[in-house]
Order: C-alpha cells, then structure tokens, then sequence
C-alpha cells in the first residue's frame, strides 16, 4: 500500500515537473535555447498549491531512491530559499528524519545542510540565484554554512 502511495504520489510529482518543464522549453524555444532550468522559477511556484507540493516532495523524500531524494531535497531546499518565512513543517520533519536515519552519508550530510536552511534562513539570504543542479544548489548551501560557522567564530 505504501509503495502504491509513493508511487502515484512520485507519478504527480513527475507530471507537475513535466508540465512545468514543457511550458519552460516552449519559452526557451521562443528565446532559442534548448535549455531546460532544472528547478521552476519563482512565478511557476507561486502558482502551485503549497499544500500539496509539501506533502508530495516530503513522499519523495521517503524514496528508496536516492536520486529521487536528493532532487526532493534539492527542491526542498530551493522553496525555503524563495519563501524563508514560510514553516513546511511536514517537509522539514521529513528532512530532519534524513539527516538522522538515511543509509547514504551523502544524504544525511546535504539534508544536515537544508535542516540548517530550514532552521536559520536568514543565513543563506545570500544564495538566492538561479541554479543550475542539486549539486551546484548544495555545493552553494554547503560553503555559506560554512562562512557562517567561520564567521561564527571569530
């Protein structure tokens, strides 16, 4: 039943990106590049139903995937980035249940890094740009977390 669940909830999920993205390549199309943003932009976020998106992206992040959880978590990340006074408290939970219990270090170590995100956002302020992967997010994330703790120190 859960993996019913995961799986239809995964398929919306797919086909709300998948509709975002053909709206994204009909206006690079009309710019003439062929390139696709790998996150929505701020207006096509706006227009979802927060609610569900939470809900939606915090199954992501119960995948057996780790694929699938790191671009939930990416994408986790990217909605706190745009709206920092926002809760998503099921999705923050789901983070901190990451951080704390996923079988990938790697996972464990980028979901530390959005819990921080989620926990203090006005530290990463400064990380509000276009990205262009999960990892060019996390690799942002990752280095202002630290010039915060440097900064921290002295």
């Amino acid at each position: 039943m859960r993996v019913a669940m995961v799986v239809s909830c995964l398929l919306v999920v797919s086909l709300s990106v998948a509709g975002q993205h053909a709206v994204a390549q009909e206006n690079s199309a009309e710019s003439g590049s062929n390139e696709r943003p790998y996150f929505s932009d701020i207006v096509t976020i706006q227009q979802a139903n927060f609610a569900r998106l939470e809900r939606m992206y915090a199954v992501a992040l119960t995948s057996e995937n780790d694929g699938v959880v790191e671009s939930a978590l990416a994408h986790a990340a990217v909605f706190k980035l745009l709206y920092p006074i926002k809760e998503f408290a099921v999705l923050h939970r789901a983070i901190e249940h990451l951080e704390q219990t996923h079988a990938s270090s790697t996972i464990r170590h980028w979901a530390l890094v959005v819990d921080r995100l989620y926990e203090s956002p006005e530290q990463f302020a400064r990380c509000i740009r276009t990205f262009d992967s999960p990892d060019d997010l996390f690799d942002e994330l990752g280095a202002q977390l630290s010039r915060s703790l440097v900064g921290n120190m002295k």
